[in-house]
């Protein structure tokens, strides 16, 4: 596949807002790809995947452990808290705190 559809590609571009790896063909794909080949390097991957089930198992410690049968809580925040530790730790190197994600998590949710 030399260039993507536009049909369905074109789609895409207007849900991220624009030119990205996956909307992109010849020179400025390959630009784009260059420059995000870091982040998937096998080191980079294995330490994101130890740091997203570190972020998993605290919750399941600590949230988790509060919960019972009758208990209800709002899946898509507490997914969406633990994908936000993961990434600015992997991604920044910078932990996050509870009020930051919170914030943040509310700021998503809102658009």
């Amino acid at each position: 596949l030399k260039t993507k559809p536009v049909r369905l590609y074109g789609s895409i571009r207007n849900i991220t807002g624009g030119a990205t790896m996956f909307t992109t063909n010849g020179h400025e794909w390959h630009a784009k790809r260059k420059a995000a080949s870091p982040a998937f390097s096998s080191n980079h991957v294995k330490r994101m995947t130890r740091v997203a089930l570190e972020k998993t198992e605290e919750w399941i410690h600590t949230t988790g452990k509060g919960l019972n049968k009758k208990s209800s809580f709002d899946v898509g925040k507490e997914m969406l808290g633990i994908i936000l530790s993961a990434l600015s730790e992997t991604a920044f190197e910078y932990e996050m705190s509870k009020n930051e994600r919170d914030f943040l998590g509310k700021s998503l949710n809102s658009q």
